[in-house]
């Protein structure tokens, strides 16, 4: 991270040959191993779990925020992600309090893939690691689904929210393995 002159911050961050993870299923049109989706998802729990040590959350996690610098379909041990977009970036509200000097802020949450407690929220400052976890589950579970947005079947943002409130979540997806499942599933529920 770059600090500048007028009291932000920039990150540079080296260029991802292969774009970003949602472009490269979508562009690829192929189903990749469990193993590899493992080894990614691990990459990006470690990427969670660096910004928690540091109390931050990320607020933006989705396939799309993800940039791939190596792949390899056949070798899982050779791919390498990275997260980006640290727009909706927080510190957490776990361990100190956030205070915003900007007169005016725009935030715009990232509705299906967001924690139902997020929606809720009047105060968008209260954010704890457990909304990244939620947002793992939805990435998790976009691989899975063959990259369909989360709720796809539902235009109405607000038929989303109220489904979220009542505690429904995301259709298995055929070919997600059960075990893989049970762990999504797990990051909905802490």
């Amino acid at each position: 991270m770059v600090e500048n002159d007028s009291n932000s911050l920039m990150l540079v961050q080296e260029y991802a040959s292969e774009g970003d993870l949602e472009e490269l299923l979508k562009e690829n049109e192929f189903r990749p191993s469990q193993a590899v989706l493992l080894e990614i998802f691990l990459q990006i729990i470690d990427a969670i779990v660096y910004l928690a040590n540091y109390c931050i959350v990320h607020g933006d996690l989705a396939c799309r925020n993800v940039l791939v610098f190596r792949f390899n379909n056949f070798e899982p041990q050779e791919i390498l992600v990275k997260l980006t977009d640290f727009g909706l970036t927080r510190a957490s509200t776990l361990y100190s309090v956030v205070v915003s000097t900007a007169s005016t802020t725009l935030v715009v949450v990232p509705l299906r893939y967001a924690a139902p407690e997020i929606l809720q929220s009047a105060s968008l400052s209260k954010y704890s690691e457990k909304l990244d976890v939620y947002s793992m589950g939805v990435l998790m579970w976009e691989p899975c689904s063959q990259e369909q947005l989360p709720y796809a079947s539902i235009e109405d943002d607000n038929e989303v929210r109220r489904r979220k409130f009542n505690g429904e979540i995301l259709t298995k997806p055929e070919n997600c393995d059960e075990a893989l499942w049970t762990i999504i599933v797990g990051c909905w529920h802490l």
